[in-house]
């Protein structure tokens, strides 16, 4: 009932899809949402919503959190790990899981209770292993600072280059 009073309020909410205002609404909510997330798809019962740190969720994805069947309604949460990806118009069904890295191709779906293992690829309906395998995207974990240049290199700014063109920006 809220979501439908807040949603009208702001024209469902799709020119809010994908921007931080889109999380932090969803975060209002209820559901759980890491940070530095690009989130463009549907759900409806936020209090069952996990999603990890960095998860794109594209155009038209369904998280719904429920299902009815025999005329009961079922709800059962949804997660999607730190890094995974659910590709335009995919289906994450209620109970099921997405692994950290995972990535879901488009127009599928993961059946309930299912789980995408960490850095698997899945495609088709229902979603199945794909032989490719995605190598472990991140480098450095989120948490530890990046070194601003690689080792051996000295980044010169343009006060110490004095405008001198013929110098380069980068010595070795």
């Amino acid at each position: 009932m809220v979501w439908l009073m807040v949603s009208s309020t702001f024209n469902h909410l799709d020119g809010f899809h994908g921007t931080a205002l889109y999380s932090a609404f969803l975060r209002a909510m209820g559901a759980e949402v890491g940070r530095d997330c690009t989130l463009f798809g549907f759900t409806l019962e936020f209090d069952l919503l996990s999603i990890g740190d960095c998860v794109n969720v594209g155009l038209d994805c369904d998280n719904t959190c429920h299902t009815v069947e025999n005329m009961v309604l079922k709800m059962v949460p949804v997660r999607l790990g730190s890094y995974s990806t659910m590709q335009r118009h995919s289906f994450v069904m209620p109970g099921a899981e997405l692994g950290d890295g995972a990535v879901l191709f488009e127009e599928s779906q993961v059946l309930k209770g299912e789980t995408v293992p960490a850095n698997e690829i899945w495609s088709g309906n229902p979603a199945e292993p794909t032989r490719i395998r995605r190598p472990r995207l991140w480098a450095v974990p989120p948490e530890e600072p990046r070194a601003a240049a690689p080792v051996g290199i000295t980044v010169v700014t343009p006060a110490e280059d004095q405008h001198d063109l013929r110098t380069p920006l980068l010595r070795a």
